[in-house]
């Protein structure tokens, strides 16, 4: 708080001169705040604190911003570097900044405010004098008021209110400068105005205040002609006085009447006057649609227009004015800067259009002319917006323009040449892209759908590129559209022969598989023709074929064309043999018939291989053989047919008709032999006479024997098996011995060798690692590979619908809530609020952490003092450690259950209870309160949400959440997004909420994947990218430099295309870009193949959902764009660039180097660009090559995009339906302060229409109960005491959330549900009393007859479930009690009644079938018995990740705790070198040594001065010049170099003719930073100009030997 205006600061204590330094801080601190104010009602943008404001003017963007509010002409807003300060708030100031600060002062120059009221550029933009430009900007308001374009400044002097520590601040920084004792008079800044413009004195000054005394009584007479002269009379000095405006002035000096007027308050009021006078002339002709008069309205010199209206655009400016207007509300004011803004706009679409016509005039002259070349330079004509023009596309573009207008008979308009160039161009890049023989380039130029080439096939793609590339290779000139369809369609064609074959295979596939119908025909296709006797054989080859293929794949498969083609040459080959053999044999038998010996040796001689014969048969024996022959064939002469079979080598067979020479591939319809010799008999026959008849005896001996051998064999065989008859038991006896050392010794082999493996394996793994832990490993999979296989059966059956009663029964006790699951269930609500307990303590650990480091940053700047430190340390440090160290929570508040308060404050509380589970069960509640208006603060909505929640810390409260967004997004979509860009520049609320739930919550997952990326960036030492061309530029100088010690010879200040012109430059920029691309490929490969977490990616569905139904027209890449957004640059992109701030590090202790954030940032830039297909343009040429990687991976991250919005819905997810609360074993419960309680309670209150419209809904009665929102009347007390309501409100209590009716079964659930849940219930204790047989049908079963043995077993089932259940009783869970009425304890018999009954009710209701068996309760139980096992399996699960989670957050928290011991640790060692060095000497930190030391009070350095002329350090390169003095006079200055005790410190002073001039305090490390940042040259006394890099090399080499 500042000192009392009127009365002065209360000095007390303090000395005099301390008030007075006080005070001086604090006016300077009002005028801060007056200038702010000012400067945010001009440019109309929220401004920061005063301080904070003081802090940004140096990067001068606030300051061109009023530059161009005074005069836009001279500061044009497209030039305001860092227009949004990104730049200054990433890497600091830099020099452009300087810029903005000369916009500044030469907009100031043009309004007219005089030089001396001028600050200098260094003043500003080094923080030399902020105080002079304060003067300035209060100077500048002064004149901008007398010109009546903007309003008075405000005197806020005694009416703001700052803090001691603000205060304190701001007095240290105008000591530092050294402007406290030369501050600005504030206060005479309108008389040194006056005196300044007008030159007069004191005397005429006098006579002036008079003069203006006596415009009082001119203004109360109400006298238009009286005031008129008075402000006429020289005396007045009142510059631009219009007669029309009188009555306008009148009424604005008469409202200000209550007070003295002075001359430049008057002439301030009369130019707002004119101005705006002038403004609503112009208002008025633009609604009266008058162009000629808006041009005399516009040229009114009030506006300070008419140097830019231009006559002939008159229409324009009416156009561009008339929308703006026509949209303001009635009384608004028209604003100059709209009309400035709307004059250039208009000015320029005019230039557009002139230069667009003499651009169409061009094209139209080249086509006329018959020019190429002058085509091709019309065409580029910047007007025209062609994007490319392909020299090579000349003759193209010459060509189809030239047809176009000779079609249309007329010159060709801007359509007709922007569109069919832009079409023109696709054909061209075709062309191209053939020329370099690029296969890749050609089908991605082809498949553009714009070029539409009609039909088009995805798998004659390479076709028609190999095709397009050999055509053009004819030719140098490029294809024509008509050329590309022509190979296109000639492509197609080939193609189509290969689809009638494809065709014709499968249509014998498809025979084949028929069994051979149709099989002729489908090889007719092929153009094989095959009659109907060969279609059985080809039938028998193919399958023969097919089988043997499908043994060898092991796999059923199909016939191929080849295939098929050799089925058919193997019945050709088969069917010529068959056709010679049947000659042959027509020619042997009818020489037997004949008796013609020599034609019987003749057929046999020259067809002995067809008829398998060993050898050719002699000549000499044709009688023995004929002789032979007719032996064989006697007794065959009274045969019907001549049928015989042929056996081919492959063992198939074929029947030949001899006397007819026909075949036929199956059996003919004859009994017995036929008349002719086959093949068979015939070499039987001529082996038998070649042989001689001593084989023919020994074959009948042979004979013989076998038959002896025979008996003797089968008697001995009969004898043994009458033995074994007789010894059976023995035998089976001696068998089993046997058999079991048989299995025993294969068992014991088995073994050995098992043990032999494993112990090979273990050898093998001992040298991988623990073998022990890979076990367990293993265990674990085939753990949860059994686990799915279980969970995909019980899946089956449920999707099937139909569950067999034997298995329920069998599986029906898991549905038996057991002692164990009450234990679960307790300990995973007490796990779930230790959890939400500890993340909201380590949020509030984080804020002092933060604030702590603030102010030790503070500190390091010598911004504050040590003692303010500490203090800031005792708030929170000493607090939390003392409590850390002693056990208790740390905690701000205390958290107490309902019992912990009085009575009162529990009903309260218990209503309480009601209220929050309507808000957690219906998401509208909380949907609608977020989009309020007044709109409560985002941080209030976000921790209610996240506290109502639980933080999602199990799979319902997860459900309700995202049902909770879900409704929110569509809601804020469908009512405040108007278009899809609003959604990228302005992020929804629920889309925040939702990244931050995931990211900040949810983190595993992104860890996970990005962790080791970043990990792997980090650890890259070689890793440098950079793609700035200048900052390579600079990097590569200031290495020269470092390395060689002398200048390097080039420029230090260049533009980027000249940096682009060294070779070096560009290689590092390869290098750069490459390794920028690599890193790139793999961040990009790992977010493609990791899975997101459920609750992201279903609300990138519901988003994309959402803006399909608000936006139906848009196109799908544009929608997952939105989606990408999302996904990437909202969710992981933050990650990538600040992988410390969201514990993506492995060790907390881990700093990122700005080389390491500058890489990550870069890749991070890369995946967005990617993401929404974003290129770099014609202002980085150098980076246009990475175009293609990025429409590479767009179109991986559209595809992912895609992927991400395809999951299932929450209700399938989790598992949910409208039975699930009510099955709930433990009662939802949330942790929540007083303080949150009552200030949503009076969110509710105040917005009760809004978010309740229902009259009949029952948060109505729960707000009527609890009346008006009161944190006292939770405590019980009778007044509000302020102390005790703050520690009341910080206390938390756990609420445990119950439905307004009562008990869970009766929410949301009708009579025929609550029935339905009860006949469940008694089946769970009929079915396993009563089922006996697989067979049994439930009604079947429930009408059977009770025995004596099921009524005891039923009564023993319900002893063990109220066992159970009383077990089970805990205030904090809720299990369905059976035995709460009389029907739960019913003899069975009963029961099974009051089933039936149950069911035929149900029936009525629909619910079940009897039809079926009443299949669907079966089912249902079958469901809520997998149910039952997912949601022990998830709460075991749930239960596990919650004290894994919890273990990491004790981690953070002991971490940020050690991070507070350690800024104790700091402060109380400099607040001893403070009390050690006295109190007149500021602290250091780079002084502090280690405590371990022995030398404490040694200095550091030794090293005597160094002392050199300016002229060495001239010929070195260290000094560039000094402003002001001649180069012959450097000989006569003299630098000295004195190391300090601190470390890398040194004094530098000046010495002119041997006379001390200036020194100045140079640290080595902001030596370094400088070079970092690429700057090279820098100023040491305001006036010598210094070399950065060889200052650096002068100072190690002279006091370090480096």
């Amino acid at each position: 708080m500042g000192p009392d205006p009127v009365s002065g600061p209360q000095i007390g204590a303090l000395t005099l001169d301390e008030a007075r330094r006080e005070s001086t801080a604090y006016e300077y601190l009002c005028h801060l705040e007056e200038a702010k104010t000012w400067i945010s009602e001009c440019i109309r943008e929220d401004l920061p604190s005063a301080a904070e404001f003081e802090q940004t003017l140096p990067n001068g963007v606030y300051l061109a911003k009023v530059g161009h509010f005074c005069a836009p002409h001279v500061v044009p807003y497209d030039k305001i570097f860092d227009v949004d300060q990104d730049k200054w708030k990433a890497t600091g100031l830099h020099f452009k900044h300087t810029e903005n600060i000369n916009y500044f002062l030469n907009a100031v120059k043009e309004i007219g405010l005089p030089e001396i009221f001028l600050p200098e550029t260094t003043d500003i933009y080094e923080r030399k004098n902020m105080p002079r430009a304060i003067f300035c900007l209060h100077g500048l308001s002064h004149i901008m008021f007398k010109l009546g374009s903007a309003s008075k400044i405000q005197d806020l002097y005694g009416r703001v209110h700052f803090t001691e520590q603000e205060i304190s601040i701001m007095q240290d920084e105008l000591e530092r400068t050294g402007v406290n004792k030369n501050m600005p008079q504030f206060k005479k800044l309108g008389g040194m105005l006056y005196n300044g413009e007008f030159g007069a004195g004191d005397d005429n000054r006098l006579n002036i205040d008079k003069h203006f005394a006596s415009l009082s009584h001119i203004l109360k007479a109400r006298d238009f002609d009286e005031l008129l002269t008075f402000l006429k009379q020289p005396l007045s000095g009142i510059r631009d006085v219009s007669a029309s405006n009188i009555r306008q002035y009148m009424l604005l000096l008469k409202s200000e009447l209550s007070r003295n007027f002075t001359q430049a308050e008057v002439q301030g009021l009369i130019s707002r006057t004119n101005l705006l006078c002038a403004l609503e002339t112009v208002k008025c002709e633009v609604l009266a649609e008058d162009s000629l008069a808006l041009l005399d309205a516009l040229r009114n010199p009030f506006l300070q227009l008419s140097h830019l209206v231009v006559d002939s655009n008159a229409e324009m400016y009416l156009t561009n004015l008339l929308d703006y207007v026509e949209d303001m509300p009635e009384h608004n004011v028209l604003q100059k800067a709209t009309i400035y803004e709307s004059i250039l706009m208009a000015n320029q679409l005019e230039t557009e259009k002139n230069s667009l016509e003499h651009a169409i005039v061009a094209v139209n002259l080249a086509l006329r002319n018959h020019s190429v070349p002058e085509i091709l330079t019309s065409l580029r004509h910047p007007a025209l917006h062609i994007p490319k023009v392909y020299s090579e596309a000349g003759n193209l573009y010459f060509s189809y323009l030239k047809l176009i207008q000779d079609e249309s008979g007329a010159d060709l308009n801007y359509d007709g040449i922007f569109k069919p160039v832009c079409f023109l161009n696709l054909v061209a890049e075709v062309g191209l892209a053939a020329h370099k023989r690029d296969e890749n380039l050609v089908q991605s130029a082809l498949a553009n759908p714009e070029l539409y080439i009609q039909d088009l096939e995805k798998n004659c793609m390479e076709k028609y590129s190999e095709a397009i590339i050999q055509q053009s290779s004819k030719s140098s000139e490029l294809l024509s559209h008509g050329d590309i369809q022509d190979i296109v369609d000639r492509v197609n064609n080939d193609n189509s022969d290969y689809l009638h074959t494809l065709h014709g295979v499968e249509k014998v596939n498809t025979a084949v598989e028929k069994g051979g119908l149709g099989l002729s025909a489908a090889m007719l296709t092929l153009g094989y023709k095959i009659n109907k006797n060969d279609e059985i054989r080809l039938f028998s080859e193919l399958l023969h074929l097919r089988n043997n293929k499908s043994r060898i794949e092991e796999s059923e498969m199909s016939l191929w064309l080849e295939d098929i083609q050799q089925a058919y040459n193997t019945l050709q080959e088969l069917k010529i043999e068959a056709i010679s053999v049947a000659g042959a044999l027509k020619g042997v038998n009818n020489a037997i018939e004949y008796k013609d010996a020599i034609g019987v040796i003749s057929y046999l001689f020259n067809n002995w291989q067809l008829f398998r014969l060993n050898s050719r048969p002699e000549r000499k024996d044709g009688e023995a053989i004929l002789a032979a022959l007719e032996r064989k064939l006697a007794n065959r002469k009274d045969a019907s047919h001549s049928w015989v079979i042929h056996f081919f080598e492959d063992g198939s067979n074929v029947y030949i008709d001899v006397e007819n020479g026909s075949l036929s591939w199956t059996a003919p319809h004859c009994a017995g032999e036929g008349a002719a010799l086959s093949v068979a008999d015939i070499r039987e026959t001529v082996d038998e006479v070649a042989d001689g008849l001593g084989i023919f005896l020994q074959e009948k001996f042979v004979r013989f024997q076998a038959r002896i051998r025979g008996y003797l064999v089968r008697q001995r065989f009969f004898d043994m098996l009458d033995w074994y008859d007789r010894h059976t038991a023995q035998i089976i006896k001696i068998q089993a011995i046997w058999r079991g050392r048989r299995a025993r010794k294969q068992l014991m082999k088995k073994l050995e060798e098992d043990i032999r493996e494993r112990t090979k394996a273990l050898r093998f793994l001992g040298k991988l690692g623990d073998a022990k832990s890979i076990e367990k490993h293993a265990i674990v999979i085939q753990r949860a590979w059994r686990a799915h296989k279980l969970r995909s059966n019980w899946q089956k059956i449920l999707d099937s619908g139909f569950a067999d009663l034997a298995t329920v029964v069998k599986h029906i006790h898991l549905l038996d809530i057991k002692t164990k699951d009450a234990q679960e269930e307790l300990d995973l609500a007490r796990a779930k609020g230790e959890l939400t307990q500890l993340l909201r303590n380590n949020e509030k650990l984080e804020e002092e952490v933060d604030e702590m480091d603030k102010k030790i940053g503070l500190l390091v700047q010598n911004r504050i003092t040590v003692q303010e430190v500490i203090a800031e340390k005792k708030k929170g440090l000493t607090l939390h450690r003392s409590k850390s160290e002693t056990g208790g929570h740390t905690m701000t508040g205390t958290q107490r259950g309902l019992k912990a308060l009085i009575k009162e404050s529990q009903d309260r509380l218990k209503a309480y209870q009601h209220m929050f589970y309507l808000l957690q069960t219906d998401p509208n509640y909380v949907a609608r309160l977020m989009f309020v208006s007044p709109s409560p603060k985002p941080k209030f909505i976000e921790t209610l949400i996240f506290t109502l929640y639980n933080f999602g810390g199990n799979r319902r409260e997860e459900y309700l959440i995202l049902k909770l967004f879900r409704t929110a997004l569509h809601h804020e979509i469908q009512t405040k997004v108007t278009s899809l860009e609003e959604i990228v520049k302005n992020t929804p609320l629920v889309l925040k909420l939702v990244v931050n739930y995931n990211r900040y919550h949810r983190n595993h997952t992104l860890r996970r994947l990005l962790s080791p990326l970043i990990q792997m960036v980090m650890e890259d030492k070689h890793l440098k990218i950079n793609t700035g061309p200048v900052d390579v530029y600079k990097s590569w100088i200031s290495q020269i430099e470092s390395e060689t010690g002398s200048p390097a010879g080039m420029p230090y200040e260049v533009t980027p295309e000249v940096a682009l012109e060294y070779e070096e430059v560009q290689k590092r920029l390869d290098r750069s870009i490459n390794s920028l691309k690599r890193y790139t490929k793999l961040f990009l490969a790992s977010i493609i193949k990791t899975k997101l977490p459920y609750s992201i990616l279903y609300m990138a569905k519901v988003l994309y959902s959402c803006l399909v139904d608000k936006f139906p027209e848009s196109k799908e890449k544009d929608l997952l764009k939105i989606v990408g957004n999302l996904i990437y640059y909202k969710y992981m992109n933050p990650v990538i660039i600040s992988p410390d701030r969201f514990d993506m590090l492995e060790r907390k202790d881990i700093t990122l180097t700005n080389e390491q954030r500058r890489n990550l940032a870069h890749i991070a830039k890369l995946l967005q660009y990617s993401s929404s297909k974003i290129g770099f343009g014609s202002d980085n040429p150098h980076m246009e090559k990475v175009n293609e990687f990025i429409i590479e991976c767009h179109e991986k991250l559209k595809d992912y995009y895609a992927r991400c919005c395809n999951v299932e819905e929450p209700e399938i997810e989790y598992n949910i339906d409208q039975y699930t609360d009510a099955a709930l074993i433990a009662k939802p419960n949330i942790y929540i302060s007083l303080a949150e309680i009552t200030d949503t309670h009076a969110l509710l209150m105040e917005h009760k229409d809004s978010v309740i419209p229902n009259k009949g809904d029952p948060m109505h009665g729960i707000l009527k109960t609890l009346g008006p929102a009161s944190l006292s009347s939770l405590h019980g007390a009778a007044t509000e005491d302020c102390g005790s309501l703050t520690a009341l409100g910080r206390t938390e209590v756990c609420l445990v959330l119950n439905p307004v009716g009562g008990t869970k079964m009766g929410k949301d659930m009708t009579a025929t549900d609550r029935l339905w849940v009860k006949t469940k219930h008694l089946l769970f204790a009929i079915l396993p009393s009563v089922h006996s047989s697989d067979k049994q049908t439930l009604i079947g079963l429930l009408k059977s007859r009770t025995t004596a043995e099921q009524e005891e077993l039923y009564n023993e089932i319900l002893d063990v479930k109220e066992q159970e259940f009383q077990a089970s009783k805990h205030k904090d869970l809720e299990v369905f009690d059976i035995f709460c009425d009389d029907e739960g304890r019913l003899p069975l018999e009963d029961t099974k009644r009051l089933v039936l009954k149950n069911l035929r009710i149900l029936e009525v209701e629909k619910y079940t079938s009897s039809k079926d068996g009443c299949q669907s309760i079966i089912t249902d139980i079958a469901r809520d018995i997998f149910n039952q096992r997912e949601h022990r399996f998830n709460r075991r699960r749930e239960l596990a990740r919650m004290r894994r989670t919890k273990a990491d957050l004790l981690k953070k928290k002991n971490y940020m705790l050690d991070q507070l011991e350690k800024y104790r640790q700091y402060t109380l060692q400099c607040l001893a070198n403070m009390n050690k060095a006295g109190n007149n000497k500021r602290v250091h930190f780079a002084t502090l040594q280690d405590e371990r030391s022995d030398s404490k009070g040694r200095k550091i350095r030794n090293k005597s001065a160094i002392k050199y002329s300016a002229t060495k350090l001239f010929d070195k390169g260290v000094l560039y010049t000094i402003q002001g003095l001649p180069d012959s006079q450097l000989k006569n200055v003299q630098f000295v170099f004195v190391p300090l005790e601190e470390e890398g410190n040194f004094q530098i002073s000046a010495r002119f003719m041997g006379v001390d001039m200036e020194s100045v305090r140079v640290d080595i490390q902001d030596l370094l930073k400088l070079q970092y940042e690429g700057v090279s040259v820098t100023d040491m006394f305001g006036k010598a100009k210094i070399n950065v890099n060889l200052l650096l090399y002068f100072l190690n080499t002279k006091f370090y030997g480096k």
